[in-house]
């Protein structure tokens, strides 16, 4: 029994102050802002890129239009005119060639594409910044 006296009490848990698991969510919520930041500017740079490309690609369309085929000239710039406007002038170019091809659209055989048509179109290519 003599063993069993020189035993000291059990004390109770003392606590210690530990910031592991403030330090953890912390840098689990720094790590995903940074991701998910990143990824929004990733995102919007792409679509801005891919944008740029297609108003590429739609200018050339125009661009290589062969002015013999009126009917499917009048119909191309009307389809992919719409997407290369940026201002009003640009906009007001494009609804007065739109007003001049109307004529070729919708017949079965259409004459030849105007003078003055043609000058609108290659006016509007040169006006229209890619």
């Amino acid at each position: 029994m003599n063993e069993l006296d020189k035993l000291k009490d059990i004390k109770h848990p003392v606590e210690i102050s530990d910031y592991s698991f403030m330090i953890l969510i912390v840098t689990i919520v720094v790590v995903l802002g940074t991701l998910t930041a990143g990824i929004y500017y990733l995102v919007k740079h792409l679509k801005e890129k891919k944008k740029q490309n297609k108003r590429a690609y739609y200018y050339a369309k125009i661009k290589k239009l062969n002015f013999l085929d009126s009917k499917h000239t009048a119909y191309t710039i009307s389809k992919y005119g719409k997407f290369l406007v940026e201002d009003e002038n640009q906009k007001a170019i494009l609804e007065k060639i739109n007003q001049n091809l109307e004529v070729y659209k919708y017949t079965n055989i259409p004459p030849s594409l105007s003078d003055e048509s043609k000058k609108l179109i290659n006016m509007f290519m040169e006006v229209v910044n890619v």
